[in-house]
């Protein structure tokens, strides 16, 4: 459970930083939206594999 925490933490902070970054750069077109939102995805993908890689060694 500590785990999860940690990683929805990680998450979260970088989905913030994500946020800044687009703000702060002034991309509010489409194609800066899709940037973002493949980037977010990227990020977010790591830590979510992560997780279940953990899970798959726990359950095993």
């Amino acid at each position: 459970m500590e785990n999860d925490t940690i990683y929805m933490i990680y998450g979260l902070q970088q989905f913030a930083g994500l946020i800044y970054f687009w703000i702060k750069r002034g991309e509010f077109n489409v194609s800066g939206f899709k940037w973002t939102l493949l980037w977010s995805l990227f990020i977010w993908a790591f830590p979510a594999i992560g997780l279940m890689v953990l899970y798959g060694r726990a359950n095993r």
